[in-house]
């Protein structure tokens, strides 16, 4: 028997539920705050990468043909994409369990 089902066997046994209004905060409200500070996270995160992009294009263009700096400018790139991308599938992941836990507001 999975976790789940085991509490929530626990919960139709005791029969307890607390309504939003009695708790302090609807979820609906969390789950927005929730959602504004992911999103503003990844717009700094993915300005930042694109900054350290340009930059690394910068430092490659002008590494002048040495070898340790044109190294250290294609890093710069490899590093700033890795980073956008792992950004972008933390977003997309949060984003998917916050729609999984979301409940409708009582009507």
């Amino acid at each position: 028997m999975s976790v789940l089902a085991a509490s929530q066997k626990l919960l139709a046994v005791i029969s307890v539920s607390v309504p939003p209004e009695v708790s302090g905060a609807s979820f609906s409200s969390d789950t927005k705050i929730v959602q504004t500070i992911l999103t503003t996270i990844s717009l700094i995160i993915g300005i930042a990468s694109v900054i350290m992009i340009i930059i690394g294009g910068f430092m490659y263009v002008t590494s002048g043909g040495d070898q340790a700096k044109t190294v250290r400018a294609k890093d710069a790139i490899v590093y700033a994409v890795v980073g956008l991308v792992i950004s972008l599938l933390g977003y997309a992941a949060v984003t998917f369990i916050i729609g999984q836990f979301s409940v409708a507001p009582p009507p």
